[in-house]
């Protein structure tokens, strides 16, 4: 996209911690009922953390709220064809 990385996620003039503190300060500019229904209303720098840690752990599905996919921890093979989805798109 023009105009992306925005510089403040530009990860050649920034520290992931920078990063990372520039993402809070974007969601707590959030209106506050935007920020609820999202179930951002309340995220730090810790959380951010902890969501990189169960990404790397468990992939896409780490970044799933658990409370909402119960049945899909039983399907592995979901997260499978994601990641090929993501990283190689079938042809149009």
């Amino acid at each position: 996209m023009p105009g992306e990385p925005q510089p403040l996620y530009d990860p050649q003039r920034t520290t992931l911690t920078e990063r990372r503190r520039a993402k809070v300060a974007e969601l707590a500019a959030l209106n506050r009922d935007d920020a609820k229904a999202l179930r951002l209303e309340r995220v730090s720098e810790r959380t951010l953390e902890r969501m990189t840690a169960q990404r790397d752990e468990r992939g896409l599905m780490g970044l799933a709220d658990g409370r909402w996919t119960p049945r899909l921890r039983e399907l592995p093979i979901i997260e499978g064809t994601l990641i090929r989805l993501t990283v190689d798109p079938p042809a149009r």
